[in-house]
């Protein structure tokens, strides 16, 4: 669960941006100040709209209101107590007042809750690059972008399609948030049944991979490969070297000139079940088939 989120929010953060000709003439600056220090939601929800329909009222007052607003959503948003449906329209709203990472992990984890992986996949990319690229003042801390950063990678595995997106492939291969660094990628690179030929998912994450280390050039690169535990060990192993290899070569054969290293693991390193996923069920398996990426 995230922190406490906090309902009053200090009246100096804005006041400072306000331009003082234009505070003057805001005949509902005063019930506004009054009615977010007093935490009457109701209040500033009614005040919110005469704000936008006041000319003489400066936006950083109608921006610190609906920040309160939608910092009372997502509270809304986090309680578990409510239904499914309630609480995602509760984090829209706060999204539509609000761009912060917390309401769109939140929507990502709603949808991974229900099964709908291509769309939790999307909210938490999104997530991720607001962290990276949004608002600062929006603390993420280390374990939380871990966190969301296996939950997305885990989306894409179970999302059975290659999540289409302009800029999926900058944030899967991200490298960096805040000082956070990203040791290693795992690729939902899939391949037919018993099998060292890519699927149609398969061939589309390996695609963006070559794309990255074409355009990024990475003089090294380290590809593990992963299966899920059934058949015996030793077979596993050996498909899992042969798997990682076929990815080599298809760096290899479309342009990549640097070095790279390949293992094989087999079935000796499968992930724990994330939240909601049963150990040993198919989704656990889908998950666990994977080729880990390392580069820069």
């Amino acid at each position: 669960m995230w922190p406490e989120i906090r309902s009053k929010l200090p009246v100096a953060l804005f006041l400072v941006g306000l331009c003082p000709g234009q505070t003057l003439a805001c005949a509902a600056y005063d019930a506004v100040v009054a009615a977010v220090e007093a935490d009457d939601r109701a209040e500033v929800t009614r005040l919110h709209d005469v704000l936008a329909a006041d000319k003489t009222c400066d936006a950083a007052i109608q921006d610190w209101a609906g920040i309160y607003l939608a910092r009372e959503h997502l509270r809304d948003g986090l309680d578990a107590g409510l239904a499914p449906e309630a609480r995602r329209a509760a984090l829209q709203a706060a999204l539509s007042l609000e761009t912060h990472w917390r309401t769109l992990s939140e929507l990502g984890r709603l949808e991974w809750a229900e099964k709908n992986y291509p769309e939790a996949a999307a909210f938490l990319r999104r997530a991720l690059t607001e962290i990276a690229e949004g608002n600062q003042d929006h603390e993420a801390k280390p374990a939380d972008i871990a966190a969301l950063r296996n939950l997305y990678t885990d989306a894409l595995a179970l999302s059975g399609e290659a999540v289409a997106s302009a800029d999926a492939g900058s944030e899967l291969f991200r490298t960096s948030y805040r000082g956070f660094t990203v040791e290693e990628t795992p690729l939902p690179i899939t391949f037919r049944y018993d099998s060292t030929e890519f699927d149609a998912q398969g061939r589309r994450y390996a695609q963006q991979l070559r794309d990255h280390v074409l355009t990024h050039t990475p003089p090294r690169i380290e590809l593990d490969g992963h299966t899920d535990p059934r058949g015996g060990e030793t077979y596993n192993l050996e498909l899992s070297v042969a798997r990682a290899e076929t990815v080599r070569q298809f760096l290899l054969e479309g342009g990549y000139g640097g070095e790279i290293v390949v293992r094989g693991f087999g079935e000796s390193k499968v992930p724990p079940p994330p939240e909601g996923v049963v150990a040993g069920s198919e989704e656990h398996h889908r998950i666990a088939r994977r080729v880990i990426f390392r580069g820069s």
